[in-house]
């Protein structure tokens, strides 16, 4: 392979006035391998020579200007300020900043693409008139134009659906010209540009001034210019390159023949032919079910590759920056060096991670009972941070540690204590959200400038100080002190989204040899250079290339009409970019995640079809198909059962709960039984299936206690009023009289629910969830007074009543009993609570236990047997009829509460079946067996982790 910058080097080593020429290229990466170009050919004929001067297509145009292009905020601000002039009823910066940069964009492209802007930005209602105007335009724009006029020729007709669309689009698009002639003026005044403005004042100054001159006074004894590797010229470009070229003073290297090359080669001859590839380029399209999973490839691929061609010959293209981190995790150890050209973006960097969660945490502060609460999420986020872990002191570990372990919704400011790093993080900045006072968002970003220079002068201190971080904590001061400087009144999400855009340009390099090692780059550093060996990652559909265009106001009328770039060119220069990059390469290997998730569609990218379908006949195209590792626990069918694990099963006291996870499945049983082993402390963002049954069963046992049980006080803890044998006496007044009571009911369940989040409000859908469960509360006292009938009262006699230890098949049972009651002398009912699916139809006994007893949809009918066998035994309801209701959500509004009383025959026919699970149990060649039944079961399993088991939905 002949690299295509290696052929100009050549084509231009050894003239007389290579030292005087000026070589431009379309980005620094390129500067850099031609140099190398040329200092390889002068090594290999041991000569010296006077280098030529090297610049970049941008830098080219500032520099013959001598402008510079001020930052996109600046811009900005200065937009809006003349906005406002033009448009009494303007509205906030806040508002205006989000399309702001649309104008921005629109502008610039009018300015590179030399467009008559008074023509551009016409009155709608006048473009008819000037139709006959456009003498340079052909039929086709003409009647992109005409169709643009017929569409707004409507805006007042009273049926239009898009009347009012119109009419803002129109009120908008009659302000652009005055703002884009004042905008530029204001600009001007100041000493400020846009790269746009840059680029035409050089055009237009060259069509009265001798572009020698220009070009002698910014580079003095220059001989020529050679532009090298351009493609997609814009009109400011083409204008200046000719005008050098009519001089004499221009030479043009273009690569690779696409459809931008070929209009280049017709204004612009090439200096001399290059050389194509010199064999028939391998392709190899892989897919893989996982996104970091394409980077693990990587290693593979080298070893396929003869180890003096793993340098300076191989590219990794990243089309999404954000693969940069695994793909350098999973570089083999042994590869001499790897040159980021990209840089580390500020984004991907763990500081910048720590500081987006401090900026979220500030936007959801909480103000009750004279203090501040943060959100327990980025509270959390903020703790588990390398850079703060690294930082606190014993003092604070334990502090955060205590934080952690309370697993609190939200985190009162005091819980964090005096250490020098968690004072200076959890301090409330942003306590109005809607405020636009300048004062707020200047106390947020000294908040930030404190935090920064903190957490920086103690990692400064370290034994082993991060360099990498410390590098992106001075640039992250930086940035904030800009902001501060500018001391905007604008809402806080607005100033925070402002910051983000100028951290999102922010990247640091990394130090080394940039010519030397293996080369990671984005797709548009790869512009005129060539490698032998290239690895394109996320080669997917959608992302490379990108779906969809920059937003902008010039409809795509006008932008066909008057040459402005549309989409169809966006995505012609990317498919240039792709075609010329791999040219020359010997093997290419296009990989992607062909997960079809969200937005994500898991198909290969465009271009892998065009090389398979239309261009086979240049590329041996080959497919291939990666599976991601797997957990080597997924292979095992079952855990094999010890001695030590039978005598526990023998001496364990069972509940139903512990049963009905065996019979769900063994190995979970085994997790959390046997192991004991607990899953970590979790904080609910709101109310799963599981803590809504338990805010039902505390309200109604609350409700059963009395009046002082249903207090809102959630510090009242209602198992310390009542004893073991708690008894009531419930009347149907104290029943109806709750009925009128629902408010009442209701600040019952919020304060569960508060306690059971451990928050300080409940919001969201858990206020809909507290709805739903004051109903259920509403219909188990309207059920209770349906029951009673004739009867005045009827007797509580147990409430989650914790049932004594009894034998039953042969193994120990206790319980915990949501209510026991007595309607009428000499038979008591065992009344359970359900918030779930289960179907009291269960409780009729038409069916055989032994069948069904390891069916989920039968379980509470062996809870209900467990439980009677409990109460029975209990000397307080000896001899008494035990019989079973069941006050089941999914039923409980539509049928009528049913009371059962289990069969001799029934009893007899579920302890046969359940010493028959027992003696599986304890079998010593039955392994404890995974489930089959993965949606239900292992969907919310704790320990699917330990497992293995993946889960499908």
């Amino acid at each position: 392979m002949n690299p295509f910058l290696r052929q100009v080097a050549s084509h231009y080593y050894g003239r007389a006035e290579l030292g005087k020429t000026l070589f431009v290229f379309p980005n620094r990466r390129s500067l850099a391998f031609f140099r190398k170009h040329l200092c390889d050919l002068a090594k290999e004929e041991g000569k010296t020579m006077l280098a030529p001067r090297l610049t970049t297509i941008g830098d080219f145009f500032c520099t013959l200007t001598g402008s510079a292009t001020t930052d996109r905020i600046t811009l900005l601000l200065e937009l809006y300020e003349e906005y406002r002039k033009l448009n009494p009823k303007a509205e906030s910066l806040d508002d205006f900043i989000y399309w702001g940069d649309v104008l921005l964009a629109d502008f610039d492209d009018v300015d590179k693409y030399r467009v008559d802007a008074r023509m551009l930005f016409a009155n709608i209602a006048e473009l008819k008139a000037m139709g006959d105007n456009f003498e340079y335009a052909d039929k086709v724009q003409l009647d992109a134009i005409k169709r643009l006029v017929d569409n707004f020729k409507t805006v007042t007709h009273s049926g239009n659906p898009h009347k009012d669309v119109k009419e803002n689009f129109l009120q908008i698009w009659n302000l652009l010209l005055p703002l884009y002639r004042q905008f530029k003026e204001r600009l001007e005044s100041k000493g400020m540009a846009y790269e746009g403005m840059v680029y035409r004042s050089l055009a237009d100054r060259l069509e009265t001034e001798s572009v020698a001159d220009v070009l002698e006074q910014t580079y003095p004894d220059t001989a020529g210019v050679v532009f090298v590797g351009l493609n997609a010229l814009n009109e400011c470009e083409k204008a200046v390159m000719k005008k050098l070229e009519n001089a004499g003073l221009a030479e043009f290297c273009w690569d690779y023949e696409g459809k931008f090359i070929k209009e280049n080669l017709e204004l612009f001859p090439n200096a001399f032919k290059p050389e194509g590839g010199t064999s028939r380029t391998k392709v190899h399209i892989c897919s893989v079910p996982s996104a970091t999973g394409q980077a693990k490839l990587l290693p593979g691929i080298l070893e396929k590759v003869p180890a003096s061609e793993r340098g300076i010959d191989f590219a990794v293209v990243l089309a999404d920056e954000t693969m940069l981190m695994p793909v350098l995790n999973s570089l083999p150890c042994g590869e001499d060096g790897v040159n980021v050209t990209m840089g580390y973006p500020m984004s991907a960097s763990e500081w910048s991670s720590l500081m987006r969660s401090v900026l979220a945490m500030q936007t959801h502060l909480r103000f009750k009972a004279g203090q501040w609460y943060f959100y327990h999420k980025h509270v959390l986020d903020i703790l588990s941070s390398g850079i703060v872990q690294s930082l606190l002191s014993e003092q604070e570990k334990a502090a955060a540690a205590g934080v952690v372990s309370a697993a609190k919704y939200y985190i009162p400011q005091s819980d964090f204590g005096d250490g020098p790093v968690l004072k200076v993080l959890f301090e409330p900045v942003l306590k109005d959200l809607g405020s636009t006072d300048a004062a707020q968002t200047d106390a947020l970003a000294d908040y930030l400038l404190r935090v920064t220079v903190a957490l920086a002068s103690l990692l400064r201190g370290a034994e082993k100080a991060d360099v990498l971080q410390l590098d992106f904590a001075k640039r992250y001061y930086c940035a904030v002190g800009r902001l501060r400087d500018l001391s905007l009144a604008v809402l806080p999400r607005t100033w925070i989204h402002l910051l983000e855009q100028i951290l999102a340009g922010i990247t640091v390099p990394f130090e080394g040899e940039p010519l030397g090692g293996l080369q990671v780059m984005g797709p548009l550093e790869t512009r005129a250079l060539d490698f032998k060996h290239i690895v394109i990652l996320n080669a997917a559909e959608g992302v490379f290339p990108r779906i969809g265009s920059a937003s902008s106001f010039i409809p795509a009328e006008l932008r066909l009409a008057f040459g402005l770039p549309t989409y169809e060119r966006q995505d012609a220069v990317w498919e240039y970019y792709f075609y010329r990059m791999i040219a020359r390469a010997e093997n290419v290997w296009m990989i992607y995640d062909s997960r079809t998730e969200g937005l994500k569609s898991g198909e290969e990218s465009r271009y892998a079809k065009q090389l398979r379908y239309l261009h086979s006949d240049k590329f041996d195209v080959q497919e291939t198909v990666a599976q991601t590792a797997v957990s080597a626990s997924e292979d095992i069918d079952e855990i094999e059962k010890t001695p030590e694990d039978i005598e526990f099963i023998r001496n364990y006291v069972f509940s139903a709960s512990s049963l009905s996870k065996y019979l769900s499945c063994p190995a979970q049983f085994y997790y959390h039984v046997i192991k004991e082993l607990k899953p970590e402390g979790e904080i609910k963002e709101t109310l799963d299936p599981g803590t809504l049954g338990n805010v039902c069963h505390d309200t109604l046992e609350a409700l059963y206690m009395g009046e002082e049980a249903m207090r809102s006080d959630e510090d009242f803890d209602k198992r310390e009023q009542k004893s073991s044998g708690f008894t009531a006496t419930i009347t149907k007044d104290y029943l109806k009289g709750w009925l009128k009571r629902e408010a009442d009911i209701k600040r019952k369940v919020l304060s569960l629910i508060r306690l059971k989040l451990k928050s300080v409000e409940v919001s969201g859908e858990d206020l809909v969830t507290a709805d739903i469960i004051v109903k259920f509360v509403t219909r188990v006292i309207e059920s209770d007074l349906a029951l009673m009938g004739s009867r005045d009262s009827f007797r509580i006699l147990g409430l989650e009543e914790h049932m004594n230890p009894v034998q039953i098949a042969g193994h120990k049972f206790y319980g915990y009993v949501d209510r026991i009651d007595s309607f009428d002398d000499g038979i008591v009912r065992v009344v359970d609570y359900k918030t779930g699916g289960d179907n009291p139809e269960v409780l009729k006994q038409d069916y055989d236990p032994s069948s069904k007893i390891g069916d989920y949809r039968y379980k509470a009918a062996l809870q209900f047997f467990i439980y009677d066998r409990l109460v029975e035994a209990d000397a307080r309801f000896r001899g008494l009829e035990v019989r079973n209701s069941m006050y089941a959500m999914s039923s409980f509004f539509t049928e009528e509460v049913k009371t059962y009383a289990q069969s001799e025959a029934f009893k007899e026919s579920m302890e046969e079946a359940l010493k028959a699970v027992f003696a599986e149990m304890e079998d010593p060649h039955k392994g404890f067996t995974r489930t089959d039944d993965e949606r239900r079961t292992c969907k919310y399993c704790d320990f699917k982790a330990i497992c293995g088991r993946i889960t499908k939905d």
